[in-house]
């Protein structure tokens, strides 16, 4: 039996190119001010889980007591929950979120997730 990864689609207005969204990330980070050696990241995965596991295969997650998390606002909450179920628990751990918009016709924020129907797309 062949196992088969299967990447999602790009969105239509994605301007990145072949860049991964961690990767389009440090970018920005670096731009607004953070040094590279202080930014730790994994391109490989898929999902938020494989993301975490990933991570963990690249740095010793028992050396620190903080963790800065990016990601989009309406994913704050199941990226937290994952986090705190595969890192050890003495982490905290902390969001930092953006909002998205999709087509331009909605921006979603954590305010406001629930009230689209793209959030799910």
């Amino acid at each position: 039996m062949h196992e088969k990864k299967i990447r999602g689609m790009k969105h239509p207005s994605w301007n990145y190119g072949d860049l991964s969204d961690a990767e389009v990330i440090v970018t920005k980070l670096i731009e607004h001010g953070v040094p590279k050696d202080a930014i730790m990241f994994e391109k490989n995965s898929l999902h938020s889980i494989a993301n975490v596991i990933e991570a963990k295969k690249i740095f010793d997650f028992t050396k620190i007591n903080r963790l800065l998390f990016v990601c989009k606002s309406l994913g704050a909450g199941r990226q937290y929950r994952v986090l705190k179920k595969h890192l050890p628990k003495t982490i905290t751990c902390i969001p930092y979120t953006f909002d998205t918009s999709f087509d331009g016709e909605f921006t979603i924020n954590r305010y406001n997730w629930m009230e689209n129907e793209k959030r799910r797309h």
